[in-house]
């Protein structure tokens, strides 16, 4: 009966931040790792790998206002491509890079103009093709990067854009061996990268934070995940939002977090209620998450949701005093409440399952031979009879 109420204590206070919704398919066949940028209240979105091990060119356009899709002008004939970045700039789409069917690194940039629904080829960067990477864009100019080279499984090499001067320049390299399918974001007028998988095949765990004005990265504190790549991420505000991906053994999930990009404390929120996946499109708006295409371990998909009410539970200030470390945990784990009691400590598992509970406060205990490797729901009451939760994560 405890496994049961833990159960159900956890998803009714945290799952029911959001709800997941099916909505219209994308309007062409399943594929993986495409590429996308917004425009206004529209999402453009095209490219992959479709069913049949083909790549594509294909180009459609999401109204968040009403949620449809529409067919838009394809990328010219002879380019198609996967893993290509896509980003806007004063009122136009781009799409840079990526490999096609040959197994050619792309180094072409295309440029998308809305009001006529045409493709313009732009200057090409001026170094070795590339997939994979990622991009921000501050103050009108375009950071790209990371990705893959016929050289090198995953780079740290970055380069800005000017749109209207149609130029290249080099900046500072990611400090770390390469981000190959990482994530990127603006937040504060500074560009974020992190997550992906480096140039040794293991997947990075952190974030970076470049600014422009330095022209430097620095790491950044707060984040702490087992690292993962082909992770979906979209921008509500001052919250980020990361969905699937895979780690280093391929292993993929359907974890969907909400990260606090002031201080980058992460809440895990309701899983996805379908097959786990990768490498699929994402996007936000109307106060909701979207994903799109994307691949398991058996199938490509063409399926659109969305998760709404994306509202932050109420938080507590107890949070700020409750202390677990380290995280992630390996032998020893240590919880304590700084200005407070702990009346019970509950651990979860992914399938809501009880594995551990504590009636009183324990400074510290091994986990070594209790917790296998894995993401756990930490899930303490205070003498206030107030819950907080947090995620563990044990390697």
């Amino acid at each position: 009966m405890k496994i049961l109420i833990s159960f159900i204590l956890f998803v009714s206070i945290i799952g029911r931040a959001q709800t997941w919704i099916q909505i219209t398919d994308f309007p062409a066949t399943a594929r993986d790792d495409g590429s996308k940028f917004t425009i206004g209240n529209t999402v453009y979105c095209g490219t992959g790998l479709q069913v049949g091990w083909t790549c594509t060119n294909d180009f459609y356009a999401f109204d968040l206002t009403n949620e449809t899709w529409s067919t838009i002008a394809s990328l010219p004939i002879g380019e198609t491509r996967q893993y290509a970045v896509g980003f806007s700039v004063l009122g136009k789409g781009y799409i840079f890079g990526g490999v096609n069917d040959g197994g050619n690194y792309l180094n072409n940039l295309w440029q998308y103009n809305p009001t006529t629904n045409t493709w313009l080829a732009k200057a090409n960067l001026p170094s070795i093709g590339r997939a994979g990477m990622v991009a921000f864009v501050i103050n009108d100019i375009t950071y790209i990067t990371g990705g893959r080279t016929t050289t090198s499984n995953a780079i740290s090499e970055t380069w800005a854009y000017n749109s209207v001067t149609d130029t290249w320049i080099p900046v500072a390299n990611l400090p770390i061996n390469g981000s190959w399918r990482g994530v990127a974001f603006l937040y504060n007028n500074k560009g974020y990268v992190g997550l992906g998988r480096n140039n040794l095949g293991q997947n990075n765990k952190e974030f970076y934070e470049y600014s422009p004005i330095m022209d430097s990265w620095n790491i950044v504190s707060g984040y702490s995940h087992i690292g993962r790549a082909y992770t979906g991420f979209a921008q509500i505000g001052n919250d980020g939002y990361l969905f699937g991906g895979a780690d280093s053994l391929g292993f993929i999930d359907n974890t969907f977090e909400r990260v606090n990009l002031s201080n980058f404390t992460t809440q895990v929120l309701s899983a996805f209620p379908n097959t786990s996946r990768k490498g699929c499109i994402t996007f936000a708006g109307n106060n909701s998450f979207y994903l799109t295409t994307g691949v398991s371990t058996t199938a490509r998909f063409k399926e659109t949701w969305k998760a709404t009410e994306i509202v932050k539970v109420n938080e507590l200030k107890e949070v700020d005093t409750f202390l677990m470390f380290p995280n992630p945990a390996s032998q020893k784990l240590s919880i304590t409440n700084k200005n407070g009691i702990i009346k019970s400590i509950k651990i979860i598992n992914t399938l809501g399952i009880e594995v551990l509970s504590f009636n009183y406060a324990i400074e510290d205990f091994y986990i070594s031979n209790i917790l296998q490797k894995d993401i756990y729901i930490v899930v303490v009451e205070n003498e206030h009879n107030k819950i907080i939760y947090r995620k563990l994560i044990v390697e």
